[in-house]
């Protein structure tokens, strides 16, 4: 899976600030599910960053923080969301939406948890609606066709330059 994202969003030489097993092991605890493994193995290639200056994949666990971004994101979810018209529900319901990546316009991109994990499909929360756009595809393969050029998510600008950018440490 993530062969295909790396054919067209190059890996950094020395990833950074790549999540150790244990914090993997918390989030899915917290969480009680498993999570699908181009979560892992995208955190295990490029580390930390964000997709064209625009999108960024949430950490399992932010040091400076109990939760991490994606407790919280799970949390605003839950409590804070705009409920769509369309039906959905934050995870533990079954078909729930649990976060796994935003975007500098407040998108939240979410996995639709229908099937076992490999399965699960990306979600895009945009800001400023209640609607849900529904992409049907995994997340290393909804990257890497909005990188190439195949996907076009409604809310997203679309001049973007596509690259990888690592924060200075």
């Amino acid at each position: 899976m993530i062969e295909e994202l790396i054919a067209v969003l190059p890996r950094p030489a020395n990833p950074v600030l790549v999540p150790s097993h244990d914090e993997f092991s918390l989030l899915e605890r917290e969480l009680a599910t498993q999570l699908p493994t181009d979560y892992f193995e995208f955190w295990r290639t490029y580390g930390a960053g964000a997709i064209s200056d625009f999108l960024g994949v949430l950490r399992p666990q932010q040091r400076a923080q109990f939760k991490g971004f994606v407790g919280h994101a799970l949390h605003w979810l839950r409590l804070d969301a705009p409920k769509p018209r369309t039906n959905w529900d934050p995870h533990p319901a079954i078909g729930g939406l649990i976060p796994w990546g935003g975007t500098d316009n407040g998108d939240v991109l979410c996995w639709r948890t229908i099937g076992e994990p490999p399965e699960w499909t990306v979600t895009v929360l945009p800001p400023r609606t209640d609607v849900v756009d529904d992409y049907g595809l995994t997340m290393t393969r909804f990257l890497s066709r909005w990188i190439a050029g195949d996907l076009v998510v409604k809310s997203f600008p679309t001049d973007i330059v596509h690259g990888f950018a690592q924060p200075s440490l």
